[in-house]
């Protein structure tokens, strides 16, 4: 999907594929390698500079996604509003940055061999 210029939905699905594992015990994920490769791709694609796609609304529904995860664990993190969201963006660059160093290092967590 990459190499095919369909980077928004090429994103979409590596994060659909990513997303799972984030939140899960590295020792019950299926596929690690799989998984860890992912996520160094998805990094990696996330570090480009895509002048040409609108990324903010992937970026916020990934964010939103670590979001909901925090705040089903007991006493961490606090639900997001879809409306909270539409009326303040937060600057995508630190979100970027975020996903980037977790997914770096989730993939080392998933197989320490890469």
């Amino acid at each position: 999907m990459h190499a095919e210029n369909e980077f928004e939905d090429a994103l979409t699905n590596l994060w659909s594929f990513v997303c799972p594992c984030r939140f899960s015990s590295p020792s019950i994920v299926s596929d690690a390698e799989y998984q860890a490769k992912a996520c160094l791709k998805l990094s990696n694609w996330l570090k480009q500079n895509y002048s040409d796609l609108r990324l903010d609304d992937l970026v916020l529904d990934m964010q939103s996604d670590f979001e909901m995860a925090d705040s089903s664990s007991p006493g961490r993190g606090r639900p997001s509003s879809g409306d909270e969201r539409l009326s303040s963006k937060p600057p995508l660059g630190p979100i970027i940055e975020e996903i980037v160093g977790t997914d770096t290092k989730l993939s080392t967590h998933l197989c320490s061999i890469l």
